[in-house]
């Protein structure tokens, strides 16, 4: 544990990252978590399906989707940046001959640091991790970049043979969903629409694919809400 009055200078690089095994456990937690979430919105779906028209229709049922959402988005962010993929990507950074230390790279292990001290005092936001994500430049592979990445609804779901692909990371989206998540935790709102939580389950599988891709490249794991492709 953090000691309260610790500063981000006083944090060395090699405490901040999570334990293997920890790391392994909460992604195996996360996703199962978020299978039971899928599980429990396909569900509603039986109930108000799919379709264009129903989008937009607010329900508190759907509100209860966001509270459950919301936590583990924290926690996978916490897993993204302090767990072995951005402990791999950085370390391939300083050691690699044609990127290493410089200005951006100094930059960004102090926005590591911060961050850490922040999620060991209990003071973090899910918009520092964002913000942090969108801007990485530990990025390898185009894939990785969140706010390019795009999954569409499986045509079981949608019925719509060529459904439109979300791309949830989008500064707008995020931001929009931010406020919505505001709302219903600080503002007594107490509904949310279908759109509201496509976009809050496509935010985590997002997640997963990213913190699986580096704990087994070869994991596959079936979404019947997404085409995970």
């Amino acid at each position: 544990m953090l000691k309260k009055n610790r500063l981000a200078e006083d944090v060395t690089i090699e405490e901040i990252w999570i334990e293997p095994a920890d790391f392994d456990r909460q992604c195996e937690y996360l996703l199962g978590a978020y299978l039971r979430l899928e599980d429990d919105f396909l569900e509603y779906l039986e109930y108000a399906p799919y379709r264009e028209e129903h989008l937009h229709v607010s329900s508190s049922r759907l509100a209860d989707f966001i509270l459950r959402i919301t936590p583990l988005l924290s926690i996978s962010f916490r897993a993204l940046t302090f767990g072995g993929k951005m402990k791999g990507a950085y370390e391939y950074w300083l050691h690699d001959p044609s990127h290493g230390r410089g200005e951006v790279f100094d930059k960004y292990t102090k926005e590591l640091k911060q961050l850490y001290v922040k999620k060991e005092k209990h003071i973090d936001s899910l918009n520092e991790y964002y913000e942090l994500h969108v801007s990485n430049v530990f990025t390898l592979w185009d894939n990785d970049n969140l706010i390019k990445r795009e999954i569409m609804l499986n045509y079981e779901v949608s019925r719509i043979e060529f459904s439109k692909a979300l791309c949830p990371f989008q500064k707008e989206k995020w931001f929009s969903w931010k406020d919505l998540r505001n709302e219903i935790e600080h503002r007594g709102r107490t509904e949310a629409t279908l759109e509201d939580v496509l976009y809050g389950l496509a935010f985590l599988i997002i997640l997963l694919e990213q913190l699986y891709s580096w704990k087994d490249a070869f994991f596959e794991y079936s979404s019947n809400l997404f085409q995970m492709d």
